[in-house]
């Protein structure tokens, strides 16, 4: 199961579509609220976001906080973590890095995402 966050609904919705259409289940979020309840419900192997989400949240700050309610149960995230983002600054790449979390630029050729979510499930 894959959660895709991100605060844009054509955004959403395609990458649903695409991704439902290579027999992934798909849930989504439109903001951080949304990502925590989805997450908790469903304990998604792969988390994709967007690295700039509204209300000035960003994609590493969700995994964050998902990684310290996960820790305070007493779990590890064992969620595969994906950044999306058209932001090519080298903080992004030095936090993603940090973080040990996937990161791509965008525009993401299909090919090359179906082959990065590939490479996420065999990790999990």
């Amino acid at each position: 199961m894959v959660l895709i966050i991100d605060d844009d609904e054509t955004v959403l919705i395609s990458m649903r579509l695409l991704l439902e259409s290579w027999g992934y289940k798909v849930i989504v979020a439109h903001n951080v609220d949304e990502a925590f309840k989805q997450y908790q419900f469903h304990q998604p192997q792969i988390l994709i976001t967007d690295y700039q989400l509204e209300d000035y949240k960003t994609g590493d700050e969700v995994i964050k906080t998902l990684k310290t309610v996960d820790a305070l149960k007493g779990k590890t995230l064992s969620t595969q973590c994906l950044i999306l983002t058209g932001d090519t600054s080298p903080e992004i790449i030095k936090i993603t890095k940090a973080m040990q979390v996937a990161l791509m630029h965008k525009p993401i050729a299909p090919n090359i995402l179906r082959n990065k979510l590939k490479d996420l499930v065999a990790m999990v």
